[in-house]
């Protein structure tokens, strides 16, 4: 089997990976959601939200630390599998403490589900190169779309055809799938995985505040996180007024399914062209803009689908386009970084927001008058600031690449001469480099790099004939 057979079977195995694991998440949020609002009130959900978003806080550090040792590739499958063990569980003690459960099943499920499905972009990472990333992310971001669409479906026909608490051992038997098929697309890096050292989980928090690519990424994923819990807790407030606790599942499921019905028709239709247009980071602008329009449109037409539409828009956009943008920020950051960044930025920085948003939202709906308004106007400002950060993105993403570029010529030319002129194009595919030539580097950045990787002939004395 050639190498291109090679990286074709596991984009295909990467596909359906995507599919599993985002079913898994999907239905999983429907079920903590449907779960603890059938047992607590809708303002109650703050608490909730922000004692998840701390006590994962320990579960990220943990996760960071195995992946710095085990590698994705190995740990994720595990992870997948004493998830499933404690879905299990609660579904035993459901019935017996319901409102324990209830808040056990929550905080399980937010924290878990995060990490697991960072973790499957993290062997994403690490399985690809740039050049093989950037040719299969589309299919493999359609993948997750579809199980976006199967985990909605598989939670509302549980809803109409099974007791609500049978979501449970639905999860679980999901999960065990998850893991099979990630370990089977994981091994094919084992090998490599387990030869790159890693840095621990403080130290990659340390670089990613001193990079500006990362800070940037960090602020943003903050400053969404922030808006998502703003219009989600609006939404939420609207489904549990007008459904009861029977149809709560239902309800959710449907949402999500529906909404990610439209990711694949964004992933199909324009997500490739608008990637290929705006460059990898000004797509990630798209969540900030998305979240700060509909939240105006809501503000404006305030009517209860106002705040679903603006929902559906946010979550649309943040799984289709910013997702894959966001996936191909980390192409600069060298491998032995990768690891404990991607989980601190994808799950650190978002259960950060988690907090703030959680802490935001109680304090409006408590003081405020109109607290449906005052949230919306707090999605507004929370997304006009994400902007601002996106708009940086670029002239961070273009140094961070330059300098990854820099180096890995550094590196070549160590071992081996530079080639000649004419057999060095620069190759570029949307914006980024193509490393199937080691030495693909602009012109613009030749004299550079030969200043640092080419040292100085030495002077040889031939006697007094030269």
């Amino acid at each position: 089997m050639t190498a291109l057979d090679e990286r074709r079977g596991a984009a295909r195995v990467a596909t359906i990976s995507a599919l599993i694991v985002v079913a898994a998440f999907v239905a999983g949020k429907a079920a903590r959601d449907a779960i603890l609002l059938s047992h607590f009130s809708i303002q109650s959900l703050p608490l909730f939200i922000g004692i998840a978003a701390v006590l994962s806080f320990p579960v990220i550090l943990i996760a960071g630390r195995l992946m710095t040792r085990f590698g994705p590739a190995r740990l994720v499958p595990v992870l997948n599998v004493v998830s499933a063990g404690f879905a299990v569980g609660e579904w035993l003690l459901l019935g017996r403490f319901p409102r324990v459960i209830a808040v056990v099943v929550f905080i399980h499920l937010s924290t878990a589900s995060a990490v697991l499905v960072s973790g499957f972009w993290s062997i994403v990472n690490e399985r690809f190169d740039v050049q093989t990333a950037k040719r299969h992310i589309g299919r493999i971001g359609m993948g997750a779309t579809l199980g976006g669409i199967l985990g909605g479906l598989v939670a509302e026909r549980t809803a109409v055809h099974l007791p609500p608490n049978m979501i449970l051992l639905v999860l679980a038997g999901l999960q065990l799938v998850c893991a099979g098929t990630l370990f089977a697309f994981g091994r094919t890096s084992l090998s490599e995985a387990a030869e790159a050292p890693s840095e621990g989980t403080w130290t990659a928090l340390r670089h990613a505040a001193k990079a500006p690519l990362f800070r940037n990424v960090g602020l943003i994923v903050v400053l969404g996180a922030v808006a998502a819990g703003l219009i989600d807790y609006v939404f939420k407030a609207d489904i549990v007024a007008a459904a009861s606790n029977g149809e709560l599942l239902r309800s959710l499921a449907v949402f999500y399914t529906i909404t990610n019905v439209l990711t694949a028709v964004i992933q199909l239709s324009v997500c490739g062209p608008i990637i290929a247009r705006l460059g990898v980071p000004r797509s990630v602008a798209t969540l900030p803009i998305t979240v700060t329009a509909f939240s105006l449109v809501a503000l404006v037409i305030p009517i209860p689908m106002s705040a679903a539409f603006a929902r559906a828009a946010e979550l649309v956009t943040r799984n289709s386009i910013y997702r894959s943008g966001y996936e191909l920020l980390y192409a600069p950051l060298p491998e032995e970084r990768k690891r404990p960044t991607k989980v601190v930025l994808d799950v650190g920085a978002d259960k950060v927001g988690d907090i703030f948003g959680a802490q935001l939202v109680a304090l409006i709906v408590f003081a405020a008058m109109d607290a449906r308004m005052m949230l919306l106007m707090a999605a507004v400002i929370t997304g006009v600031l994400a902007l601002f950060f996106a708009m940086r993105l670029p002239r961070s993403y273009t140094k961070a690449l330059e300098d990854s570029l820099l180096d890995h010529a550094a590196e070549v030319a160590a071992v081996e001469p530079p080639a000649p002129a004419h057999a060095e194009p620069w190759l570029s595919l949307t914006g980024l480099p193509t490393f199937g030539n080691p030495d693909a580097v602009p012109l613009r950045m030749r004299s550079r790099t030969r200043r640092r990787a080419t040292p100085p002939p030495a002077r040889v004395n031939h006697g007094p004939h030269d």
